[in-house]
């Protein structure tokens, strides 16, 4: 958030491992008045890897706040976000001798050559606050997000073979795997009405709102495999793997990749949710919900990228989520509290033929204490819970 003075702080950081980050915050009022203040935050950081084989780390930033005060009641937000970040795509690994269980061969974590991967992320958010009076507030927000990512490769460590043929080498297949121009685009409004009352003597906190969502995603897949090598002495990528490899993990892809197809989803979900919350004598407070939630969704898909998209069934579902909890405060520095969800979300998944997938569903118990001494300064919690799903999506080995 912008601050009410002006301020400004720059840092410069280094380390090891090449690693080195710049940054620079200011903000402050744009008027005398203090009705329109502003924040802009730049940040760049680049790092090597002690990783075998990983590439280099770069991330970039840029984020920007200004807080119009359009009168004491009302205040409009709106922020910019760009992000753009580059680095491994694959975790790094040490190969285990399933015989023994011990580690193989030298104890150094390497990743496979090829893994590299590319972001740029940009966000627009606004939030419209008003103040009917002390107790009564009304909100807007509303959200953009896309998300583009021109490179994702993965190098996988298919198959390795053991024992090895000859001490301190271990030959693997690994199978090269890219997603080239991959997007996601969120869009998402939500509006909230809260307030503070008294009924039968008790005090409410009511909380009553919608929200909608619109999100989609596409993307073409690449692989190729099986191409062996030996781990601790890698061999670089072949031509029929990649045509160039700029610096070893910028590859342009030859024809040895066979395109898996295009993919695209889309998803709709509008929801309506109330909640009150009660404070009730004896120190407890009292917390029920309910949201309503209509969830439509689309999968296509391609055999081959640039073929025609074949759709799937459009996927409708209503759901209804109950929440509930309770707060018991026998002391002053001690609460103890129990809480049940259940929550609701996509399955973007089809069962063998074309059928679409219930949603996946969730439900939570929880139940805990938890203390605070000194002000504040020293917090503790004991919490036990339990979470079980239902619907989650699973291989059907019969229908691969």
């Amino acid at each position: 958030r912008p601050t009410e003075t002006f301020e400004a702080e720059a840092r410069l950081t280094a380390g090891s491992w090449s690693q080195r980050s710049a940054a620079l915050d200011v903000g402050g009022p744009l008027d005398a008045g203090h009705t329109v203040l502003a924040r802009l935050t730049i940040a760049n950081e680049d790092a090597g890897s002690f990783f075998t084989h990983d590439p280099d780390y770069h991330s970039f930033g840029v984020d920007g706040v200004l807080e119009w005060r359009i009168a004491p009641q009302t205040r409009l937000i709106v922020e910019g976000v760009y992000r753009e970040l580059g680095g491994t795509a694959g975790g790094p690994g040490m190969p285990v001798d399933p015989a023994t269980g011990a580690l193989f061969g030298p104890v150094k974590l390497a990743s496979l050559i090829g893994n590299r991967s590319e972001f740029n992320q940009g966000r627009l958010f606004a939030n419209l606050t008003h103040a009917f009076s002390a107790d009564w507030s009304l909100s807007l927000k509303a959200m953009h997000t896309t998300a583009f990512s021109p490179k994702l490769t993965y190098d996988y460590l298919y198959n390795g073979y053991f024992p090895p043929a000859a001490p301190g080498s271990l030959i693997i297949d690994r199978m090269l795997a890219k997603t080239d121009n991959s997007r996601r685009k969120l869009t998402a409004v939500t509006l909230d009405l809260q307030g503070k009352f008294k009924a039968l003597g008790l005090q409410h906190t009511l909380l009553v709102g919608g929200d909608f969502y619109y999100r989609t995603a596409s993307f073409t897949s690449y692989f190729t495999c099986c191409h062996p090598t030996d781990y601790f002495n890698q061999a670089p990528v072949t031509p029929d793997q990649y045509v160039t490899a700029v610096d070893g993990f910028d590859p342009v892809f030859g024809p040895g990749f066979a395109s898996s197809g295009d993919s695209r989803y889309v998803n709709r979900d509008f929801a309506f949710y109330v909640q009150d919350q009660i404070v009730l004598p004896g120190n407890f407070h009292l917390l029920a919900g309910l949201r309503v939630q209509r969830i439509n969704e689309r999968t296509a898909a391609s055999d081959v990228a640039g073929n025609p998209l074949v759709f799937n069934p459009l996927i409708r579902r209503t759901a209804v989520s109950p929440r509930a909890g309770l707060v018991w405060n026998p002391l002053p520095w001690l609460s103890a509290y129990y809480g049940y969800s259940e929550n609701i979300g996509s399955n973007n998944a089809l069962a063998y033929p074309d059928t679409p997938l219930d949603p996946e569903q969730s439900r939570q118990h929880e139940a805990g204490l938890k203390g605070e001494w000194f002000g504040g300064r020293l917090n503790a919690t004991l919490a036990l819970f339990e979470l079980t799903k239902r619907n989650v999506a699973n291989k059907d080995l019969d229908h691969p």
